[in-house]
């Protein structure tokens, strides 16, 4: 196996990536939050449709996450457009659920203050 197939668990042991499927997108709906895995990047589309490309050929980055604003079938929709959840059955985002070890503490002044145990 190769090393790129492995993450550090919080402990600091390799631990293989679980291989992401198309059931892994079913559920998602708007307001969650994903995370683009396509090594390329995704390129956003003005409607629901693989040739609709924006004019200004704007693309999600891989690594970077975006809020689901709306969903239609194998779509869906942010701030900046439209986006495809595959691309030949192969999943383009993974759902970028809040790390567990993470303590939400509410609104400060200004934006949400979080802090890992231990920290």
């Amino acid at each position: 196996m190769h090393p790129d197939a492995f993450f550090l668990d919080i402990a600091g042991h390799m631990v293989r990536e679980r291989e992401r499927t198309a059931s892994d997108l079913d559920d998602v709906d708007a307001g969650d939050v994903l995370q683009c895995v396509a090594p390329c990047g995704v390129g956003y589309r003005s409607q629901p449709k693989r040739s609709a490309h924006v004019r200004d050929f704007r693309t999600i980055l891989e690594g970077d996450h975006t809020k689901v604003l709306d969903r239609r079938e194998e779509w869906i929709r942010d701030v900046h457009g439209w986006l495809p959840l595959f691309m030949n059955g192969t999943p383009l985002f993974a759902s970028a659920a809040v790390p567990e070890d993470v303590i939400d503490l509410g609104l400060p002044r200004r934006g949400v203050l979080t802090v890992k145990p231990g920290s």
